[in-house]
């Protein structure tokens, strides 16, 4: 007999994950749009912006990269800022994933009503 799926434990969930693959995300979508832009010549300062999260949906990270003429703040859109020291010109992927983990650690990127 197959148990009742009404009387299953919920899955617990698994916050640390949750937060790492927000972070990764941020960081994949930086260094892609960084070495197409060291490609060009160009190396801009990378911000950390953040998303707030509601009771339902996480929030995001972005590297944003203000200093370019072309490009608008994400702080127009909403965003905050998460720290107002860029990422390192020249960062490795795994140096840009570990400040990104650094200083956005305490954000509130997660919902509560998952």
């Amino acid at each position: 007999m197959l148990a009742d799926p009404t009387s299953m434990p919920e899955k617990k969930r698994d916050w640390r994950q949750e937060v790492a693959q927000i972070q990764a995300d941020a960081v994949d979508d930086w260094f892609n749009r960084a070495q197409i832009l060291g490609m060009a010549g160009i190396t801009p300062q990378f911000f950390l912006y953040f998303r707030r999260s509601t009771e339902n949906n996480n929030g995001a990270l972005v590297l944003a990269a203000t200093d370019m003429p072309s490009q608008t703040s994400p702080a127009d859109d909403g965003w905050e800022l998460a720290t107002p020291q860029a990422l390192p010109r020249g960062a490795t992927k795994n140096q840009g994933y570990n400040w990104v983990r650094e200083n956005s650690g305490n954000l509130p990127i997660l919902s509560w009503g998952k």
